[in-house]
């Protein structure tokens, strides 16, 4: 599965090679990235971003980065807001569709 995650790849000076190679290597590791994120959202539902990233050994910061693009996507939706058992505070949980 492939999905349409956009972010920003390359500096708007870089030329359209560095553009290109940004593209080919940045979207495949967030493609794969997402789709670990994703199959630890169907196995843990209703959990936080710290919360699979601890459970699973994640990093913290990959996890919360993939989760919105995974919902922009419609392959993921956000849950209640509760308190978040690996750091305490609330946040938001996550869902697969």
């Amino acid at each position: 599965m492939q999905l349409d995650l956009a972010f920003p790849r390359a500096r708007n000076t870089d030329p359209a090679s560095s553009h290109e190679a940004a593209n080919r290597q940045r979207r495949g590791r967030a493609n794969t990235d997402a789709m670990i994120v994703l199959a630890c959202v169907k196995t843990m539902p209703g959990a936080t971003s710290a919360e699979l990233a601890m459970f699973y050994g994640l990093d913290r910061h990959m996890v919360a980065r993939r989760l919105p693009d995974m919902e922009e996507c419609g392959l993921v939706r956000r849950g209640e807001i509760r308190k978040c058992k690996a750091h305490g505070t609330n946040a938001v949980t996550w869902c697969s569709i």
